[in-house]
């Protein structure tokens, strides 16, 4: 009789297994809300997120039944989730590839039992160098529950040194590294507020949202003191750096070359990377730039190579460049800063540069009429005059030259940009070297982008970009922490709010200008019932979230 009673429950058990309902006698509970669209979709939708549940019949179910959720099924996640990142990112610890060692023992006794339980813990198991989604996200416990919400001992499980509460050992907090953004010296410009107090909500406001603490634009919160004139210091700097765009250098030339009457010294920077654009001028422009070892300093008019020709050489290479700049060669000036950049004629660095050069046509046909003796292109490009405020023809100097007229020129931003795209992408041999120099001639202290633009802008990590506009005060320090500013702004209300937690220091002590902020501030309300005081309250856990 036993025997027929467990034959016929098995019988049973594999017809309801492999019958129409059989997900709904395996299945461990309600999915969320948020995925309950899945079951709706199929009646065989539990394999969109079991990789178990795509085999035939109940084998498949018998096996995921006895095995923990894996990294299989953690890749089918990630069909919905986290898209466009890699997978070995994602489910990494913390979605970060490289993290620092962590503790390998606890500091002190724990506090508590469960506490003491999470330090003995040694963690979700780490299968093939990841963590299964399902070890946090748990489902099939309802409709109303959350996939999010963890513990802080499900965080400690990992982080054996035992943080009882935020008010009690939880380390200090300390500023934000600064992160590339305005130069902006807050407690120098104190004194041109009323009663030598700075109002920040002239240049801050928070978002919508109410996360992000914003910064006006230099028009809303700069311009009112910062007019862009010979009265202002700031508009001076800009509109005095004249920079020279092409002139033909005092020189010694054989008498085939039809070499006009010259009065420049040196050559600009940016006349160094279009000529060394040319394959023809390797040759001379490396020893130029070798002579007596004077670089970008080089004076051609003391220049006396060993083999005369090189003369020659530069003196039609150069002609060459400013033909192709009158007639507005827009193919071979974009391969000529492609070549010395390293990047591709096609890259927008490279196009808005050569967009802002042609800007300027009708003065460089202008300039090489005289220099060349015959009129270049089709005449002056009168049209394009419109656009190029800032470019003259000096006929003193036999020089086309640009100065810039204003915050957010143009010229002056697509020649940066250039540069610092650059970086780390340039030729090799001579005009890498070359690069390299302009580089650091142009960003110096004393060089004419540093007085124009980089005083106050700053680069953004080892280059590649550069900030123009202030970075958002949500970037964090070390891409885990959050702090939501609206809800922290509605209680502490009233003039001199934000002084409260941003107190302003002597920038040599801080380069942010403001003191490091206090835990016991924080911990007045983060402690007991008054404010949650939990890890994920103020940490994320992955590094970037959805």
């Amino acid at each position: 009789m036993v025997r027929w009673s467990v034959l016929l429950t098995l019988g049973l058990a594999l017809i309801l297994l492999d019958g129409r309902y059989h997900q709904r006698w395996v299945s461990p509970g309600a999915l969320t809300t948020a995925h309950s669209s899945i079951a709706a979709e199929s009646p065989e939708s539990c394999a969109a997120c079991h990789a178990a549940a795509a085999a035939p019949g109940p084998h498949g179910w018998l096996a995921n039944f006895a095995s923990e959720p894996g990294l299989e099924d953690s890749l089918r996640c990630l069909d919905c989730h986290f898209e466009g990142q890699e997978s070995a990112t994602v489910v990494a610890a913390h979605s970060v590839t490289a993290l620092p060692a962590a503790e390998s023992e606890a500091a002190g006794s724990p506090p508590s039992l469960r506490y003491a339980l999470a330090a003995v813990w040694s963690g979700p198991e780490s299968t093939g160098g990841g963590y299964a989604c399902a070890v946090c996200h748990q489902e099939h416990r309802g409709r109303g529950a959350s996939l999010v919400a963890m513990n802080d001992v499900a965080c400690q499980s990992c982080h054996v040194e035992i943080i009882d509460a935020f008010a009690g050992n939880h380390p200090s907090l300390e500023a934000p590294q600064k992160a590339p953004s305005i130069a902006f010296n807050h407690p120098q410009h104190e004194g041109y507020w009323p009663d030598d107090q700075l109002v920040c909500a002239d240049c801050h406001g928070v978002d919508d949202g109410g996360t992000t603490m914003l910064t006006g634009t230099f028009e809303v919160s700069c311009a009112n003191c910062h007019a862009q004139g010979q009265e202002d210091v700031h508009g001076y700097r800009i509109s005095r750096n004249l920079t020279t765009i092409l002139q033909p250098p005092d020189m010694e030339v054989g008498p085939d070359v039809a070499w006009p009457v010259a009065s420049g010294v040196f050559i600009s920077p940016l006349m160094w990377m279009l000529l060394a654009g040319d394959p023809q001028l390797d040759e001379p422009l490396e020893d130029l730039y070798r002579y007596d070892d004077l670089g970008l300093e080089a004076e051609p008019y003391e220049w006396y190579p060993d083999d005369e020709v090189l003369l020659d050489d530069f003196a039609n290479g150069f002609l060459r460049l400013a033909e192709a700049m009158a007639s507005g060669d827009e193919e071979v000036l974009a391969a000529r800063l492609a070549r010395v950049s390293g990047l591709a004629p096609e890259d927008d660095s490279v196009q808005r540069l050569l967009q802002q050069l042609l800007a300027g046509q009708f003065a460089l046909q202008a300039f090489a009429s005289r220099v060349l003796g015959e009129s270049a292109g089709d005449g002056p490009a009168w049209e394009a005059a419109r656009a190029a405020v800032g470019w003259r023809v000096n006929e003193e100097d036999t020089a086309v030259e640009y100065r810039p007229v204003g915050h957010a020129d143009g010229f002056a931003r697509a020649w940066i940009e250039l540069l610092v795209s650059s970086r780390g992408a340039g030729s090799e041999g001579f005009p890498g070297e070359l690069l390299t120099a302009i580089r650091a001639s142009e960003f110096g202290s004393g060089g004419w982008l540093y007085g124009t633009c980089l005083e106050c802008h700053e680069q953004a990590g080892a280059g590649i970009a550069m900030t123009w506009r202030s970075r958002l005060s949500r970037d964090p320090a070390s891409g885990f922490a959050h702090f939501t500013h609206r809800s922290h702004a509605d209680i502490r209300r009233g003039e001199g709010q934000c002084a409260e937690c941003h107190v302003l220091v002597d920038p040599e002590e801080n380069e942010r200008g403001f003191a490091s902020y206090v835990k016991d501030d924080c911990a007045t309300c983060h402690m007991g019932d008054l404010a949650p005081d939990n890890c994920l309250h103020c940490h994320s856990y992955h590094f970037e979230r959805p």
